[in-house]
């Protein structure tokens, strides 16, 4: 009992800032973990060796510890890092992102002229853990040069669920993005873009992402005059495949 008395009092010897740091405020904070159960969170400023520990808690207070209350002691030696991870809890992520399509007919097969897009996204869910992120969104696509080569400047609304899975636990971290839905309006079809991307943690509740992927879309319900030269009018409703290249930007909060 007193050698395990005697290992602990080292223990916390090499973990605490004793006297140097006891006034400094960039000091780390100790992990205290009492055999009751109870974990306390502060800096370790003076002891006795085999007796006490005093701790200076958050709130400046002081609270002394019987070395016999401890079960063991951990240094946070990375509150920087953990400050920047993903936490638990409610998440909006908002995402611009450029696409370089090409349009083409499904039905007659015959390429049109490049159907590139710009979107602006919002999306509401909940963070379950630092690694997977699930939330559901609605978008604005904007086709500036239309996807014929008479075809004026249109938008489009895709509505979408997403899932985000980051397997690290770091500020700098790769992730998975999936989403999957369909359009509203006029114009229907379905959506589904996978990516990859690096986000990179700001604060505790802020993040910023590059990502690139690959968008695979189809629109119906685009009617189509045309005058043959019998001076015929025919309609086509054209199904048109817009898929593309797709990078994103995107800030999460």
């Amino acid at each position: 009992m007193r050698l395990h008395t005697r290992l602990l009092s080292l223990l916390l010897l090499s973990a605490a800032p004793v006297f140097a740091s006891a006034g400094s405020p960039q000091a780390k904070p100790d992990h205290i973990y009492l055999k009751s159960g109870e974990m306390v969170i502060g800096v370790i400023t003076d002891q006795i060796p085999g007796e006490s520990v005093t701790v200076t808690l958050p709130d400046g207070s002081l609270r002394v510890i019987n070395i016999a209350e401890i079960k063991r002691t951990d240094r946070e030696r990375d509150t920087g890092a953990a400050s920047h991870r993903l936490n638990k809890g409610y998440k909006g992520i908002y995402s611009f992102s450029f696409t370089k399509g090409g349009a083409k007919d499904l039905a007659s097969n015959i390429r049109k002229p490049s159907s590139d897009n710009i979107e602006l996204a919002v999306v509401q869910g909940y963070q379950v853990n630092h690694w997977l992120y699930a939330g559901a969104g609605v978008a604005w696509q904007f086709y500036y040069g239309g996807y014929r080569g008479n075809e004026r400047s249109f938008s489009n609304f895709p509505i979408f669920a997403n899932v985000r899975i980051s397997p690290l636990r770091n500020y700098i971290t790769p992730f998975l993005d999936l989403r999957g839905g369909g359009y509203v309006g006029k114009l229907h079809g379905a959506y589904f873009r996978p990516s990859l991307g690096v986000r990179f943690g700001i604060t505790r509740k802020c993040g910023f992402s590059f990502a690139i992927g690959y968008t695979v879309q189809t629109i119906s319900g685009d009617l189509w005059l045309d005058r043959d030269f019998k001076s015929f009018d025919r309609y086509f409703n054209l199904k048109t495949n817009l898929s593309g290249l797709t990078i994103a930007a995107t800030v999460d909060l």
